[in-house]
């Protein structure tokens, strides 16, 4: 009777995690968001409601802090009031997201966060680290031990010391490699305020993006920048100004586009789907990526689309 609420906008792992967990479809609780791609304290509030009327218990939620898709940070702090008051485990996924607090805008942003039972981190995104390097933060990781932890026969020769930290009493993973000397390593010789930089830079490429798309007047943009994230997508001409979309069409037609510039060899770019709409994704976490690239992309992306507007075939 457990239930996991969860936002709209949520990873793909979510799901996978309850799956291992041994929860069933309809255990998982997706809450409808707002017009931004949020998950409401209003919208949870009455999930909670209803099915606690139903007799079910509500007995966990996971926000987003920098959804994959839209970069979307849902109300943290309301929601932890929220959690607080009907005793639910809460847990914010900030892989993608986190290391926006290191700049003032991202703690702006994400205010709050301070506040979850745990809380999802992916160095290999924000800290520009090589696959793998995800982390799990835990307010009680007594908790973890208590679901992790066992000790076989033939392990009682290697029992660990007190102050020692045996991973595989806090996570379905046995034995594992080194993952955290890279991160440290590069935390010592670059410095957080590199990795503060970083951040900076990222969001004012998508801000820059955003930009350059808004002024061409061929784009929409169907979720505005946030923390690093915008998506859009092309509207033929003969769509714009109140003209009826024929949304089929302007889909395969966006599909079309992402593969014409991909063809070109010069970018590659990756779609998605917002409420029904395909949509382009820009997501900046590399700091390699210049001001320069971003504009050259967006002149690509309208040349291509001129080229469809010019060419029946193509936009069909």
């Amino acid at each position: 009777q457990a239930i996991l609420y969860v936002a709209e906008q949520r990873h793909w792992s979510i799901d996978r995690a309850a799956k291992i967990m041994g929860l069933r479809p309809e255990q998982l609780r997706p809450v409808p968001a707002d017009a931004s791609f949020r998950l409401t304290p209003d919208a949870l509030t009455h999930a909670v409601a209803v099915d606690r009327r139903a007799g079910l218990r509500p007995w966990a939620v996971v926000a987003n802090a920098g959804a994959t898709n839209t970069g979307d940070v849902d109300p943290l702090g309301p929601l932890a009031d929220l959690c607080a008051e009907q005793a639910l485990w809460f847990h914010i996924d900030a892989a993608y997201g986190w290391t926006a607090v290191l700049t003032p805008d991202g703690r702006d942003d994400l205010v709050g966060i301070g506040r979850a039972d745990s809380i999802t981190l992916d160095p290999h995104k924000g800290l520009a680290q090589t696959y793998d390097a995800g982390c799990v933060l835990v307010r009680e990781g007594r908790l973890l031990r208590q679901a992790f932890s066992l000790r076989p026969e033939y392990m009682q020769d290697v029992e660990p010391a007190d102050d020692e930290v045996n991973f595989a009493d806090h996570g379905l993973a046995l034995t594992r490699r080194f993952r955290a000397l890279k991160i440290w390593l590069s935390i010592k010789v670059l410095g957080v305020g590199w990795y503060r930089a970083l951040a900076e830079h990222c969001r004012r490429l998508a801000e820059f993006a955003q930009a350059l798309l808004e002024q061409t007047g061929c784009f929409e943009v169907l979720s505005p920048r946030r923390l690093s994230i915008v998506c859009f997508r092309y509207v033929p001409a003969s769509c714009r100004d109140g003209g009826a979309i024929d949304e089929p069409a302007v889909d395969r037609l966006n599909l079309a586009l992402i593969d014409a510039v991909r063809a070109t060899g010069r970018a590659f770019l990756s779609s998605t789907r917002l409420r029904g709409r395909t949509a382009i994704r820009f997501c900046f976490v590399n700091w390699r990526t210049t001001a320069a690239d971003v504009e050259e992309v967006v002149q690509l992306l309208v040349h291509c689309a001129n080229t469809f507007s010019r060419d029946p075939k193509g936009s069909a």
